[in-house]
């Protein structure tokens, strides 16, 4: 493999690397939650809902999907919290149905059972035992796993490029 081509494949497996860590940051929660902690753990005590909506989001790419935005309030050591976190799974689909299903379960007012993280009650869910579907765990397999084996590859081929 010539200089440049080894440069180039460098280059990909660090951009697939930062794709792979700007998804676990803008999906830490649903990650923690669905992976990473025992969810039977978690405390409870009582909440309210303070808000419930549905918004449509329309990609170019995806089409129409509907995503329902619950906000809720709770309190723990004479602390108020508020979160929109009602699972550790999407938000959204195409299906309509499925957001306003959602909406009518939590409307507003509706007093409500808050899990949360003790020592960290801002880590919070109304549902927590509803999880990914696996789909983070296979995206994140693909952006860090390859290009983790491409850089060990390189590494371990000498083939690294020399600056």
């Amino acid at each position: 493999m010539d200089h440049g081509r080894k440069e180039a494949l460098l280059y990909f497996c660090l951009f697939m690397l930062a794709i792979s860590g700007g998804l676990t940051i803008f999906r830490w929660h649903d990650i923690k939650g669905s992976y990473l902690i025992n969810t039977n753990a978690l405390s409870k005590t009582a909440g309210t809902i303070r808000s419930s909506g549905i918004i449509r989001k329309n990609g170019s790419k995806t089409g129409t999907t509907y995503h329902y935005l619950i906000d809720y309030e709770f309190r723990v050591n004479d602390r108020i919290y508020r979160s929109d976190q009602v699972t550790f799974a999407p938000t959204g689909t195409k299906d309509r149905g499925f957001a306003e299903e959602y909406i009518g379960k939590y409307p507003v007012g509706k007093s409500v059972t808050v899990f949360y993280e003790e020592g960290n009650p801002s880590f919070s869910a109304l549902e927590p035992d509803a999880k990914d579907d696996g789909f983070l765990a296979v995206l994140g397999g693909v952006f860090t796993g390859l290009p983790l084996i491409c850089l060990v590859w390189l590494a371990l081929g000498n083939l690294r490029p020399q600056f």
